[in-house]
C-alpha cells in the first residue's frame, strides 16, 4: 500500500517537473513535509493529510488545467487554515501574492462552527466560487472528500451529502454559467458525486424505516405484555 501510496506522489512530482513548476513542487515538498502523519496530519482512513492534496490537484491537472497558481494553490489549500505557524504573509513571500489571496480565499474562519452557521458556510462558498481558480480548487476538494467518505461515521456522511445537495450543487451549477470554457469540469464535479450522494441518503432512509419498524415492535411487545397480565 505504501508503495502504491508513494507513487501517486512521485507522479505529480514528475508531471510538475515536466511543466516547469518549480513554485509548486516546492509547494509540493512543504506539505509532504508538515501534513504527514509524524506531525499529527492524517485522513480518517489513516493515510498521509498531504496524500488528499496530492489526488486534489491530480483532479484539476487531470481536467486540463496547467495554471502554475491554480495547482500550487490547490497543494496549499488547507496550509492556512490547518498549519498552525504558516500564515499568509509566508505564502505570499515563497509563492506570491495571488497564490496567497487565494489559499487565503479557500481558508475557513476559525471562530465559526460551520456546521452550524449555514448562512456563514454560504457566504464562504460564494466567495470561493467567485473566482474561477477558486472555485476549481474547492470543486475538487469536494470531490475528493466526497469520494473518501467510506470509512467516516453514518452521520458524517449524511451531513456532507445534505451539504453538497444543498450549497454545492448550486455553485456547481453556477460555475458552469459564469466560467463555460470550463463547464465540462463543474459538469463533472454533480455527476461524479451524485450517485455516491443518493447512496448515503438512500442508506440512512433505509436505517430510518428499520428503527421506526423497530420501535413499533417493541411498543407492541409491550403492549401485548400489560394485556396479557
Amino acid at each position: 500500500m505504501s508503495t502504491q501510496l508513494s507513487s501517486r506522489v512521485k507522479f505529480l512530482k514528475m508531471v510538475l517537473s515536466v511543466l516547469g513548476h518549480k513554485k509548486a513542487l516546492k509547494a509540493l515538498d512543504l506539505m509532504i513535509k508538515e501534513m504527514c502523519k509524524e506531525k499529527g496530519f492524517s485522513r480518517h482512513d489513516g493515510s498521509h493529510y498531504y496524500l488528499h492534496l496530492v489526488d486534489v490537484t491530480m483532479k484539476i491537472f487531470n481536467s486540463g488545467i496547467r495554471d502554475e497558481d491554480i495547482l500550487t494553490t490547490a497543494i496549499l489549500h488547507d496550509a492556512i487554515e490547518d498549519v498552525d505557524w504558516i500564515t499568509y504573509d509566508f505564502i505570499k513571500l515563497e509563492f506570491g501574492k495571488d497564490v496567497a489571496d487565494d489559499v487565503l480565499t479557500l481558508t475557513k474562519d476559525p471562530n465559526i462552527d460551520y456546521k452550524k452557521d449555514h448562512q456563514a458556510l454560504l457566504e464562504y462558498l460564494k466567495k470561493c466560487f467567485s473566482k474561477f481558480s477558486t472555485a476549481v480548487v474547492k470543486s475538487a476538494d469536494r470531490i475528493h472528500n466526497f469520494n473518501t467518505l467510506g470509512n467516516a461515521t453514518g452521520e458524517k456522511q449524511l451531513r456532507v451529502a445534505l451539504e453538497t445537495e444543498q450549497n454545492f450543487f448550486p455553485l456547481f451549477k453556477f460555475a458552469r454559467n459564469e466560467y463555460p470554457e470550463h463547464a465540462a469540469f463543474f459538469y463533472q464535479a454533480k455527476t461524479e458525486i451524485e450517485p455516491h450522494l443518493l447512496k448515503i441518503k438512500e442508506s440512512y432512509e433505509t436505517e430510518q424505516r428499520l428503527l421506526a419498524r423497530i420501535a413499533e415492535l417493541e411498543s407492541e411487545l409491550t403492549k401485548s405484555k400489560v394485556l396479557s397480565q
